[in-house]
């Protein structure tokens, strides 16, 4: 079953206990679909570059995307580029510190067993599972979050957002074979028992399990599992990453601003204003249905739920499973009524210079944080440094 609700987030500083996944689903236009689907969102943005990317239908159309190269130089691209370097590195560092503190663990456990008269071998190490630096808190900031487009009036009538793939569901990594498994098969009831109860264990008296007196609980209070670096240093780029941020109201599917960001800009506004006015004079007005905001995502959420037909079909209210769901109900599928759409966007961005006003003003807003916070930055970045040195 599919539902409408974002996953939470974790604090990028508790490495070892949680990740936030920040990938082009959690950017996905504020719309229900996305935090159903968790799949990729397409967009445009005037001034991208045209590079396609072969999809799984092997032809030319370009896969969707939710952010849109910007036209001019971020100011708080390199500090976010150093601290998402930083943020890996250390992620790196605790799955090697994990795997050497699994280990110590195995080895005492098996010692504890064999005091009790059982054989145990060590089990392999598991990683929990996979981390790449995509999974890193800090977002890009040579992007904008405006749907991506092309370039050329042509190319979005051809392709228009381009297309989205499902994404295949998150498999679970297999576990390793026990080396245990024969030993256990060999033991009588009784004695697998007793084995367990060495191993694991439930306590006679508080009835607590895993019994604490149990072999691998002790083994796991000999070892305290790392919890990772202390990546404090890291707290400017913290507040960088989310000064932009995007919060989404799910149940209404749409952006909400939030104080003192971008979206509440007052030049931000006044073009977003201006955005409108021009959709509002396009053939899709009727569409809007009263929508309070009108942007380059509402054009990709219309989109999106265009079906190939020409009908615009609205998701089941409350979860659902996607399977009941047509396709191009929920994905983009470059079909003609999708294209029509893209190219009122397209012409309403140029129209309004969208993507250049918006990056320029993002940038300015960029620029005077920067000012305004310089000593804790270059501060962050010397800290950045000395921590990457330490790990060579």
């Amino acid at each position: 079953m599919c539902t409408d609700s974002p996953n939470a987030s974790a604090s990028p500083h508790q490495i070892g206990r949680a990740r936030r996944l920040v990938g082009a689903g959690a950017l996905l236009l504020g719309l229900a679909t996305a935090a159903c689907t968790g799949g990729p969102a397409g967009g445009g943005a005037t001034g991208a570059t045209d590079s396609p990317v072969v999809d799984a239908r092997g032809d030319d159309t370009p896969t969707a995307r939710a952010v849109s190269p910007s036209p001019v130089e971020m100011p708080f691209a390199p500090y976010l580029a150093a601290a998402k370097t930083a943020w890996a590195a250390a992620d790196d560092g605790l799955s090697e510190q994990r795997q050497k503190w699994s280990d110590q663990v195995e080895e005492s456990t098996a010692a504890c067993m064999a005091r009790a008269g059982f054989d145990y071998k060590p089990r392999p190490y598991q990683e929990p599972e996979d981390r790449t630096e995509e999974d890193s808190p800090y977002v890009d900031q040579d992007t904008l979050t405006i749907p991506w487009l092309p370039r050329s009036l042509e190319e979005v009538q051809r392709v228009g957002y381009g297309v989205e793939k499902p994404e295949e569901p998150p498999q679970d990594l297999p576990f390793p074979e026990d080396p245990n498994t024969a030993y256990l098969d060999s033991l009588s009831e009784s004695a697998r028992e007793q084995y367990e109860s060495s191993l694991i264990g439930k306590d006679p008296v508080t009835g607590q399990v895993p019994n604490p007196n149990a072999c691998l609980a002790r083994a796991q209070s000999e070892h305290p599992e790392p919890t990772g670096p202390d990546m404090s240093f890291l707290d400017p780029a913290d507040r960088m990453n989310s000064i932009f941020d995007l919060d989404i109201d799910m149940d209404r599917g749409m952006p909400v601003t939030l104080p003192d960001t971008v979206d509440s800009d007052p030049e931000v506004v006044a073009l977003r204003d201006e955005f409108a006015n021009c959709a509002l004079a396009t053939e899709f007005a009727p569409r809007l249905g009263g929508a309070p905001w009108v942007e380059p995502q509402w054009f990709v959420a219309l989109a999106r739920k265009t079906a190939a037909d020409g009908t615009v079909r609205d998701l089941p209210p409350g979860p659902f499973d996607p399977a009941t769901v047509p396709q191009d109900q929920l994905w983009l599928v470059g079909s003609q009524p999708e294209r029509d759409v893209a190219v009122a966007d397209f012409k309403c961005r140029e129209q309004t210079d969208y993507v250049n006003r918006y990056a320029q003003r993002v940038a300015a807003m960029e620029t005077k944080w920067v000012a305004d916070h310089q000593a804790e930055l270059d501060q962050m970045m010397a800290q950045i440094e000395t921590f990457m040195d330490g790990r060579d």
